[in-house]
C-alpha cells in the first residue's frame, strides 16, 4: 500500500486460475538466464529476407510471437519504481508483490506494447482502451476475497453503495461483500 495505494480488490485463486491468470516469473537483470533470453527474442525476430517462402516466414511470426507472449509473463526482480507524481524508488524489489497477471494471447494485429508515446493524450488512452474491450476480466461477488478502502468513512461510504445498488446483489451477496470490506488503517495496524 505505501508504494502503489490504499485501496483494492482481493479475487480468489480459484477465481485467477478461471480466467488464466499466471504468477509473473521474476528475473534479474544480470542473470545469464535474462540475457540468453534477450539474445534468443532478438534472434528469432522474423526478417522478411531471411526466409525462402512465405510459409516458412508465417512459421518464424507464429514462434516469435509465442515467445513475446512469454516475455510478457516476466519482470525485473528488483529496479526502479517510476510513477507518475510520485517519487523515484531506486532498488524496488517488485518480486514482494507475487503479481499474478492477466496476458491476453498476441496476434500479429496488435501491438505487442503499449509505449508511453501511445498513449499520452486522453484520446489515445481511450482509443488503446476500446480496441481491449474484448479482453475485459469479469467476476462476481463470490469471487471476491477483500475489498479495501482507505478509512472508515469511505468504507461507510462502499456499505451504502452496496445497499443502493441491492438490484444488482441479492441480500446475502450484500452482506457477504460488507463482511470483507476492510480499511487500509486495519491492515497497517495488524502489521
Amino acid at each position: 500500500m505505501a508504494h502503489y495505494n490504499k485501496y483494492g480488490i482481493g479475487l480468489t485463486k480459484e477465481w485467477a486460475n478461471r480466467q488464466g491468470l499466471n504468477p509473473v516469473l521474476y528475473v534479474s537483470k544480470n542473470s545469464d538466464f535474462t540475457r540468453r533470453f534477450m539474445a534468443a527474442v532478438k534472434e528469432i525476430y522474423p526478417q522478411p529476407e531471411a526466409h525462402k517462402d512465405v510459409n516458412e516466414l508465417h512459421r518464424a511470426q507464429r514462434v516469435y510471437m509465442s515467445v513475446l507472449n512469454a516475455y510478457r509473463f516476466m519482470k525485473n526482480y528488483e529496479g526502479r519504481l517510476v510513477r507518475r507524481n510520485r517519487e523515484i524508488i531506486e532498488n524496488y524489489r517488485f518480486a514482494d508483490e507475487r503479481e499474478w497477471r492477466y496476458v491476453p494471447a498476441l496476434n500479429e494485429y496488435e501491438p505487442s506494447f503499449v509505449l508511453p508515446a501511445m498513449i499520452s493524450t486522453p484520446e489515445q488512452k481511450k482509443a488503446l482502451n476500446l480496441a481491449a474491450v474484448d479482453h475485459r476480466l469479469m467476476f462476481q461477488p463470490e469471487d471476491i476475497r477483500y475489498l479495501i478502502v482507505e478509512s472508515d468513512s469511505e468504507r461507510l461510504e462502499l456499505i451504502a453503495h452496496l445497499r443502493r445498488v441491492k438490484r444488482a446483489f441479492s441480500k446475502d451477496e450484500q452482506t457477504r461483500l460488507v463482511s470483507r470490506i476492510l480499511t487500509a488503517s486495519q491492515i497497517e495496524n495488524d502489521i
